[in-house]
């Protein structure tokens, strides 16, 4: 009699195939660009921590948190110089970076996993960490903001905060001039923001809506506006008075025209 020999057949490929999914770099893309430097980082380090690499993924984690902070300074310096559309560039270069990186380090390794049959992560994960990357950038911004906002005091009691690219003697100058037309009375305490933006010029008050209601804006305000259009803000730069709640919530914008008459909507 002669041996029988077993049948042997060929692993399927769903045996052979990795059981784990990795996220794909143009994801890494877009969540980046849209989403700030923690979802990027968050996923190449999902991957490396999928692949086996654990030092690599810690690695990755740190320097995704360390860069939300870095990001966020540079954005804010970026905008005080050339204004927010400036940050979308901003926004580009660091979505760009954060994919060739990730290409360049697990490129090779994702296209391995799919060759093997891997599966990859689906959009609505990625639209997800997405959404959690900007929350958390928008709390680190608030944050560290607060620490870097200049906030100019004129006549002891009366606050002008900084915006974009205003600066200390742009407040200074305001302040003078509200104070000669007594719009800063001494002893009283008043609030306002000077946000300065390539060809705009924006004076915001806190207001409420009730206020406005009773207060012919475009009369009252027409000499305040006229007299920071001679003394501070000469030229052809609009020139916008914003009366905003509480909450930093416009309620009413005006704009003093050609004619020098104050227009509000």
């Amino acid at each position: 009699m002669s041996d029988i020999q077993p049948e042997t057949t060929a692993p399927a490929e769903a045996d052979t195939a990795p059981a784990f999914k990795l996220y794909p770099i143009k994801h890494v893309l877009w969540t980046s660009c849209l989403g700030g430097p923690l979802a990027g980082t968050w996923m190449i380090a999902a991957n490396f921590q999928r692949l086996g690499a654990v030092k690599k993924s810690h690695l990755a984690s740190a320097i995704g948190a360390a860069a939300v902070g870095l990001v966020v300074m540079l954005s804010y310096l970026i905008e005080r110089r050339f204004g927010k559309a400036a940050n979308f560039s901003l926004a580009g270069i660091l979505g760009v970076t954060t994919f060739l990186i990730a290409k360049r380090l697990q490129g090779s390794a994702i296209e391995a996993h799919e060759n093997q049959g891997g599966r990859l992560e689906p959009v609505w994960k990625s639209v997800g960490i997405m959404g959690i990357g900007i929350a958390q950038t928008i709390i680190g911004a608030a944050a560290i903001v607060s620490l870097l906002q200049t906030t100019v005091v004129v006549g002891g009691t009366h606050e002008i905060e900084l915006a974009g690219m205003a600066t200390e003697s742009d407040a200074q100058r305001v302040g003078a001039v509200l104070t000669d037309i007594r719009m800063f009375p001494a002893g009283q305490h008043s609030q306002m923001t000077l946000t300065r933006a390539p060809s705009t010029w924006t004076l915001t008050f806190s207001s409420t809506k009730a206020k406005i209601e009773t207060v012919d804006l475009a009369t009252v305000f027409a000499p305040v506006a006229n007299a920071l259009r001679d003394r501070v803000f000469p030229g052809d730069d609009r020139l916008l008075l914003v009366f905003a709640n509480e909450y930093g919530f416009s309620l009413k914008t005006c704009e003093l025209n050609k004619e020098r008459q104050l227009a509000c909507r």
